[in-house]
C-alpha cells in the first residue's frame, strides 16, 4: 500500500487486482481484513497470495492460524516461510518447537532466524509494511 490510509483504499480496485492475480493486493486485503478482525477473510487473501509464492502472506497466514490456535496448520505456512528465507517465520518456529520440547529444532531455526538478523525485540518485526505499520501506529491500532 502506498502512504493513503488503510480505510481510505478503493477495495473495489484492489479486490478486482486481486482477483486477476496481483500478489500485493492479495497481500494488502489480507492485512486490511486481519486488522478488521476479520481472521477468516484475512486467511482467504493471505492463502491465496502464499500457495502462488508470496512469502510474507505465508509468514502472515501461519501468524494467524496461530492466533487461532491452528497450530498444525501454522507451522506448515511458518516452515515454508521459513524455508525461502523469512527470519521472522524461523524465530516463530524456534518458539514453536521450544514449547514443543523438540530443543534441537528450535536451537536450528533460532539460529538461522539470528544469522539472517533478526531480532525479536526490534519494533519493525511486524511483517507489513512501513507505510502501512506507520498508518497503523498514528491510529492507536494494533501493531
Amino acid at each position: 500500500m502506498s502512504s493513503t490510509d488503510w480505510r481510505d483504499v478503493d477495495r473495489a480496485a484492489m479486490r478486482r487486482q486481486a482477483d486477476a492475480g496481483d500478489l500485493t493486493a492479495m497481500y494488502n486485503l489480507g492485512v486490511i481484513a486481519y486488522y478488521e478482525r476479520d481472521a477468516e477473510t484475512a486467511m482467504r487473501w493471505f492463502k491465496d497470495a502464499a500457495s502462488r509464492g508470496d512469502i510474507e502472506s505465508m509468514y502472515n497466514l501461519g501468524v494467524v492460524l496461530s492466533g487461532l490456535g491452528r497450530k498444525a496448520e501454522a507451522e506448515r505456512w511458518h516452515l515454508a516461510a521459513a524455508n525461502a528465507g523469512h527470519p521472522g517465520a524461523m524465530f516463530n518456529l524456534a518458539l514453536f518447537y521450544n514449547l514443543q520440547g523438540r530443543p534441537d529444532q528450535a536451537r536450528h531455526w533460532r539460529e538461522k532466524s539470528e544469522a539472517a538478523g533478526y531480532r525479536p525485540d526490534d519494533d519493525n518485526n511486524t511483517g507489513l509494511p512501513d507505510d502501512v505499520r506507520s498508518s497503523f501506529m498514528d491510529k492507536g491500532l494494533p501493531r
